[in-house]
């Protein structure tokens, strides 16, 4: 039976690499986002180039509201769940003396508050399922390493790590596991805005000197949700090119 994968932010760099990883290996797909017109582009693509089945819902993680429809979605076009992978997030650089609390708020929302709402509900399908399921949260070394002018936005992140083990340990009868992955610098549209030379400086400062790609996140994602990962649970992992290591963290 192929896999049903849900996918939140899946416009978006990661998720959109995820996406093709997944209908690649024949997966069914409930793909999320805010922008329902780039939604249909993806669905489109990825069933001409793949053959599968792949559904759409619009999810706003910034908006409590639109979770039970898009799991309502879930369960009349997919019938059930495997994997949830969450990728809806956006990078938020401020000062501390200069974030609003409704930034504030909604870094949390988010991040956090979504994550916890995704699992609720994907919980519910996975739990009636005799071989379980796997959730995978995406994180960012900045939640363990920390960065001057991001204090919410790795705040927000690192809430996910006490989530994930604590998850692992709840669903882990059910055979649901839970696992974190940390990127580093993804070059995605999440960083357009830095100029070259300052990803130059950042991809120095990297074990492996060069930046990230989209597909390097995704295809350790593939992996942890597979069944060759069946008993890997409660568990981070860096995907940052050695970029915690040269700067003494981790």
């Amino acid at each position: 039976m192929a896999k049903r994968v849900f996918i939140t932010g899946a416009t978006g760099g990661i998720g959109k690499a995820c996406a093709r990883l997944y209908a690649a290996q024949g997966a069914s797909l409930m793909l999320t986002g805010r922008d329902s017109t780039k939604l249909s582009e993806l669905k489109s693509q990825l069933e001409d180039e793949f053959a599968v089945k792949v559904e759409t819902a619009i999810l706003d993680v910034n908006q409590v509201d639109d979770f039970k429809p898009a799991f309502m979605q879930v369960q009349k076009q997919l019938a059930g769940l495997d994997i949830l992978v969450n990728c809806a997030g956006t990078l938020y650089e401020s000062s501390l003396m200069t974030s609003k609390i409704e930034d504030i708020q909604l870094q949390l929302q988010q991040h956090l508050t979504s994550s916890i709402l995704l699992a609720q509900f994907a919980s519910r399908f996975m739990v009636r399922n005799t071989h379980g399921g796997s959730m995978i949260f995406i994180s960012s070394v900045v939640a363990m390493q920390g960065s001057a002018g991001q204090s919410v936005y790795a705040c927000a992140k690192s809430g996910l790590h006490g989530l994930t083990k604590s998850l692992a340990k709840e669903l882990g009868t059910q055979q649901i596991r839970v696992n974190l992955v940390e990127p580093g610098f993804i070059e995605t549209a999440l960083v357009e805005h830095y100029s070259q030379d300052k990803k130059q400086q950042i991809a120095e400062q990297t074990c492996l000197k060069r930046l990230g790609k989209a597909d390097d996140v995704a295809q350790l994602i593939l992996f942890l949700t597979s069944d060759a990962a069946s008993y890997i649970t409660g568990q981070n992992f860096a995907v940052d090119g050695g970029l915690t290591l040269t700067n003494g963290t981790h």
